[in-house]
């Protein structure tokens, strides 16, 4: 039985990869749990999902380099400790003059 904080159309496939995953031996079962960890990791791991007839690149997000499509595009600047945070509007961002870097002349 599928939990009901599933969605509907999730929980049949759900019932099918849990199937999968309980005929799998100890150890392919300790390397998908250890796959299925990369998921939640904050940075650009990608977790192998294949053994339950999942994706093999599973867990990218990809977004698209042309920032001007979304409604909003910031950068948040924060300092170590977390006390003082500036936040940049990359889509009405203007260089300032303190920006531009001096070449020397010999």
């Amino acid at each position: 039985n599928a939990s009901p904080n599933i969605c509907a159309s999730c929980a049949p496939r759900s019932a099918q990869k849990r199937n999968i995953f309980e005929n799998m031996t100890v150890e392919q079962q300790c390397k998908l749990l250890g796959e299925a960890l990369h998921l939640f990791q904050c940075n650009s791991v990608s977790s192998d999902l294949s053994l339950i007839k999942g994706g093999k690149n599973s867990g990218i997000i990809l977004l698209s380099n042309i920032i001007s499509k979304n409604k909003y595009a910031t950068i948040i600047n924060q300092s170590p400790t977390g006390i003082f945070t500036k936040e940049v509007d990359l889509l009405n961002y203007e260089l300032e003059s303190s920006c531009n870097f001096a070449t020397s002349e010999a």
